[in-house]
């Protein structure tokens, strides 16, 4: 284990970061493009999901349209320095008040829109995540299918945390009512490149209490780091991120880690919640305390 004041790297396995306080790790960065679609006003909260991909950034944008939500597609023809004007992803099903576009991910040329809000039967908020395929390299999209887990039941917010590669999606269920437990993450697995999926597995700490597990996902090949950022480490709502590993592509999955903040005590009073936002890439793995006084990796 190390600890260094500062980290410089070019790929950034695991970052848990606390609220009301964003760095960054690796080299210098400099402002660059504002992406933004026309039409914006107060309270539209566009941009509180983002995922990118090469050239292509993914932005969701819950509150459109009464709330039913969609997210823009920017493209780069440049490799970053312009953005061509954005398509603009719509779930042809959301309804008033489904927030899709809560989450968002892209990878390769699909694209995810998680929908917790989503309704179903008669139960509220059981959630959906919407998938969209580009055939153009990102510059048209058309939706795909809809991702929901195989038991739904009011109240689990599915698709409010989303990560996913070519093989495998990790999406969270904010509350899983049928399990008792206050979140899971489920596991889905595609077998054919990510155009179609089937649920494998479902992953929690196992323990009760409100510990908001899943809050923030990342996956990485067959590795997986989930947040939970209201985990009591000596301290109430210090927050612990979990790191789980499947020896089988995804079918199975273990529970290797526990990454917790060097100074919990010290810092939770004025920095509460580690792991609010995850990133999991190889090859270095580490939780970020706020002020950068104190970093682990393993």
């Amino acid at each position: 284990m190390t600890s260094n004041k500062y980290l410089s790297m070019g790929r950034l396995l695991f970052a848990a970061i606390m609220i009301s306080h964003v760095m960054c790790v690796g080299p210098p960065w400099t402002e660059g493009s504002k992406l933004t679609p026309s039409g914006l006003v107060g309270s539209d909260f566009y941009g509180e999901a983002v995922s990118v991909y090469k050239n292509v950034a993914l932005i969701g944008k819950r509150t459109d349209n009464s709330n039913a939500g969609a997210a823009f597609a920017f493209k780069s023809p440049d490799g970053g320095t312009n953005w061509n004007q954005p398509v603009k992803l719509v779930p042809a099903t959301a309804l008033a008040n489904d927030a899709a576009g809560t989450s968002v991910c892209i990878y390769e040329f699909f694209a995810y829109l998680g929908a917790p809000s989503v309704d179903n039967s008669g139960d509220s908020n059981v959630g959906a995540v919407f998938r969209f395929q580009s055939s153009d390299a990102g510059s048209s999209w058309s939706e795909l299918s809809v991702l929901v887990p195989s038991t739904r039941s009011a109240g689990e917010k599915f698709g409010s945390a989303i990560s996913a590669n070519d093989k495998l999606a990790l999406i969270r269920a904010e509350y899983c009512n049928s399990d008792g437990v206050p979140g899971v993450a489920y596991i889905f697995k595609s077998s054919d490149g990510g155009s179609t999926w089937s649920q494998t597995s479902k992953l929690s700490t196992g323990s009760s209490g409100s510990n908001c597990f899943g809050n923030a996902v990342s996956l990485y090949e067959n590795d997986a780091v989930i947040g939970a950022r209201a985990e009591t480490v000596s301290w109430n709502n210090a927050g612990a991120a979990y790191i789980f590993q499947s020896p089988d592509g995804g079918p199975s999955w273990n529970k290797t880690k526990r990454l917790t903040a060097l100074k919990t005590m010290n810092l939770v009073s004025q920095y509460p919640y580690l792991a609010t936002l995850c990133s999991l890439e190889r090859p270095v793995r580490m939780v970020l305390t706020p002020k950068l006084e104190s970093c682990t990796s393993s």
